[in-house]
C-alpha cells in the first residue's frame, strides 16, 4: 500500500498538534508545512 503524502497549511497550535498526531501513523508521510510566521518553522518536524 502506498503512503499518504500530507501537507499542513497553517502551523500554529493546531497544526503542531496535527503533525504530532499524524507522525503516529505508519502510512502517512508529512511532506510539507506552510506557515505565515517564520518563527513557527522552528517547531516543524
Amino acid at each position: 500500500m502506498e503512503k499518504i503524502r500530507l501537507a499542513i497549511v497553517g502551523f500554529g497550535f493546531m497544526g503542531h498538534c496535527d503533525a504530532d498526531m499524524m507522525s503516529t501513523f505508519d502510512d502517512i508521510d508529512l511532506v510539507a508545512v506552510a506557515a505565515t510566521k517564520p518563527d513557527h518553522f522552528k517547531y516543524a518536524p
